[in-house]
């Protein structure tokens, strides 16, 4: 009788534990965040004594973080911070480039946002990729000593990571030409083993790096024409793209469609040709838009 009436007192006595044993973990997790992103802010290049993230999120705060086709070297304060800091900015951008969607990094955002007051710095993983692609934007070639870190990235287990490591040996450009033997046998993988693993997506941004390499991915062309004709006409235009930028010709007649907007397919296509080529391809766009 005795043991029935103290009972209910013992499990209350077991949530009451259990309560300071969540806060405990709560707070070892907080702790942890604040050294790692102590770690991480101390261990930044500087550019007029301001952390190159901080330079990053200025800039995506002021739109300068468009889209991963954008080609435009802007005149902004951050941009100058970026090229200012050089090949020194390379292990942050390679981290960010890392950057994946994990239960605790979701956890660590949520807390973060929820209580203002933390020493965690914010910022949502899917900011980190255009972020880290607008760094390389901004290096170009100076980047080059990256592109063996972005090539072993290819084969990472995360497809958005995949992707963005792509796009970023894009911006290298023509620096990055040992990258094409990497982008060759990641393009025939993501083919190959295409069902259920979202290969569009991976395949689009490897042909879109082989084109931003230009003549030096030449051993490529003939796996880049063979997606030209896609069912997908967005990979059809960075293929035909791709084309373009690394043979130097057909310019004018991937272009041609916009005279004729009855075909919406091909206009589509062509548009799309147009936006990826970026400043290469406005001379001759602005001939057709007259018309």
């Amino acid at each position: 009788m005795e043991t029935g009436r103290f009972s209910p007192g013992i499990g209350h006595t077991g949530r009451m534990k259990k309560r300071p044993l969540v806060l405990k973990i709560i707070a070892a997790f907080l702790a942890a965040g604040g050294i790692v992103w102590l770690i991480a802010r101390f261990s930044e290049p500087v550019y007029q004594g301001i952390p190159l993230s901080v330079w990053l999120d200025e800039a995506y705060r002021n739109g300068d973080v468009t889209s991963y086709l954008a080609d435009t070297q802007p005149d902004t304060s951050s941009a100058r911070a970026v090229r200012a800091i050089g090949a020194d900015a390379l292990p942050t951008l390679i981290n960010m480039v890392r950057t994946k969607d994990t239960p605790i990094r979701r956890m660590l955002d949520h807390l973060s946002t929820t209580y203002k007051w933390l020493p965690m710095y914010h910022r949502l993983y899917f900011e980190s990729h255009p972020m880290a692609v607008y760094g390389f934007r901004m290096l170009g070639p100076s980047a080059k000593s990256a592109v063996p870190d972005l090539v072993a990235l290819l084969d990472d287990n995360d497809p958005q990571v995949r992707v963005c490591a792509a796009c970023c040996l894009a911006k290298v450009g023509r620096a990055g030409a040992d990258a094409v033997p990497g982008l060759e046998k990641h393009l025939r993988t993501v083919v190959r083993n295409k069902p259920g693993t979202g290969w569009e997506e991976d395949a689009e941004a490897a042909i879109y790096a082989l084109g931003g390499i230009g003549p030096a991915a030449r051993p490529a062309l003939s796996q880049i024409a063979a997606f030209t004709n896609s069912g997908s006409y967005m990979f059809a235009a960075t293929s035909r793209a791709a084309l373009i930028k690394i043979t130097g010709s057909g310019l004018a007649a991937a272009v041609k469609p916009l005279e004729d907007p009855s075909n919406l397919t091909n206009w589509y296509i062509a548009w799309a040709v147009v936006e990826d080529l970026g400043s290469m391809a406005t001379p001759l766009f602005l001939c057709f838009s007259r018309i």
